[in-house]
């Protein structure tokens, strides 16, 4: 009986785990990497994850335009029920779930002054040709500010009766 208890004990205390990871990988190399906003490091990094999902990423670096993309990863089979508990309780070894992700940066385009300036000069004339804005609807149709009524100023507050009406033992300045 003995051996039993000693066989089930190793059992259960060699049993496997689930290691979970993906690898962002960016060219160029050191972009800055966030998941679902909170940064994560410069790439190449490998990225510890707990559920099957939706992950945003975005990809940071200077001199690229940034990238957000939503990645799915989708859940492997030994992670369904009644599977997903042997393969994490029962299974003695080390499961490694490891997924790539690679990203592509394009270069932030620089925009001429021979480009941008016919573009402000159109907002500009576009801005001084907007209408007067509107005034506030006020009740009874009046705009005159002494038709609306006004509150009475605010009163103290009395002095309500609680715990902290009671002298404190040891400070003379507290209580009757």
């Amino acid at each position: 009986m003995l051996t039993f208890y000693v066989f089930l004990s190793c059992v259960f205390l060699s049993t496997g785990c689930v290691e979970r990871t993906f690898t962002v990988t960016t060219n160029p190399p050191g972009a800055l990497v966030y998941v679902n906003d909170q940064p994560i490091g410069p790439s190449p990094v490998i990225v510890p994850f707990l559920y099957y999902g939706k992950y945003r990423i975005r990809i940071e670096h200077d001199g690229y335009q940034t990238k957000t993309f939503d990645k799915r990863i989708s859940a492997p089979l030994y992670a369904y029920p009644p599977i997903d508990f042997a393969a994490e309780n029962l299974y003695p070894g080390r499961i490694l779930d490891s997924r790539d992700m690679y990203f592509e940066l394009e270069p932030t385009q620089q925009v001429s002054a021979e480009e941008l300036l016919p573009k402000a000069q159109d907002l500009r004339e576009r801005g001084n040709n907007l209408p007067e804005p509107k005034k506030p609807y006020q009740r009874g149709g009046s705009q005159n500010s002494s038709q609306i009524p006004s509150l009475p100023p605010p009163q103290p507050a009395e002095p309500t009766a609680g715990k902290n009406d009671r002298p404190s033992p040891g400070n003379p300045n507290s209580g009757p």
